[in-house]
Formats: C-alpha cells, structure tokens, sequence
C-alpha cells in the first residue's frame, strides 16, 4: 500500500463516520468498539492514523464519562486551551506568590470566571451532581501529600 494516496471521497467518509460514532456513542465501551471497527476498515488506507486512533483510544473517549449535555463542548481541548491561557495572563501580572494557597486561589477565581462564560457548557443541578459523583469516584487520598514550597513563582 506505501505510495498509493487515499481518494477525497474516502477520506470524507472516513472522517463522517469518526464524527458519527462519537457523535452517537451512548458510553465509553460504545465509542471504543465504533473507533476499533472504524480502525479496522480503513487500516490499509491510512495506516498511520488508524495506529493513533488505537493507540489514544483512551484518551479519544474520556469525555463521555461527562454528562450527556457537555460532551459536545468538552470533547476537543479548545475550552481548555483558552482557559489555560487566561490564567497564564492573570498569574503573570502577579509575578510572584506568598504561598502556593494564594496561587491556587488566584487560579481557582480565574477558573470558575472563566467557566460561566463557557458556551454550550450549562452546570445544571443534575449536572453538578454527575460531576460530583465523578470526582468522588476518581478522588485520591492527598492527606499524604503536604506542600514545603514557601513561594510559587507564576510561568
């Protein structure tokens, strides 16, 4: 197959049915047996992205365990990249830190702000809920964990 160039067509197709499995994906076992089928039927046209796809499989399909109402919003790191870069800006101003508590807390406001300005991401109560009974799901023990830093400095 090396040299031969996949057609327009069946690259559309391709990345139709991508989207229409992730689109329609109920859960997380859902989408990984779509994405794994998909990997399969076009292995011999493109080979090096099929490998990434089976490869990152994982991380393709984290954001169902979201509720159903963000996952449109959430599933590509745009969201994420501007929010990042907002609190990039908001730390730099501030240059250094007394402590890591009032890093965190500078970071925290710049966060939550940042959120309710988030298009198609609605926290309803309901919402609020699934994320809750996500995290306590996934917490881990930091009473191990204390901090000896006496001074953050912002990136």
């Amino acid at each position: 197959m090396a040299g031969i160039v996949p057609s327009e067509r069946l690259h559309r197709e391709l990345k139709a049915r991508y989207w229409h499995i992730l689109d329609e994906a109920t859960s997380v076992a859902d989408a990984r047996a779509g994405l794994l089928a998909l990997a399969a039927d076009y292995r011999r046209a493109y080979p090096g992205a099929m490998a990434v796809i089976e490869r990152d499989l994982d991380a393709l399909v984290c954001y169902l365990r979201f509720p159903t109402v963000h996952r449109k919003g959430i599933r590509s790191t745009n969201l994420l990249e501007r929010t990042f870069i907002e609190v990039r800006r908001r730390t730099k101003v501030s240059g250094r830190f007394p402590g890591e508590t009032s890093a965190l807390s500078l970071v925290w406001a710049v966060l939550e702000l940042s959120s309710r300005g988030w298009r198609g991401v609605t926290m309803t109560p309901r919402a609020v809920a699934e994320i809750e009974r996500l995290r306590r799901g996934h917490a881990t023990s930091d009473a191990n964990q204390t901090s000896t830093t006496e001074e953050v400095i912002a990136a």
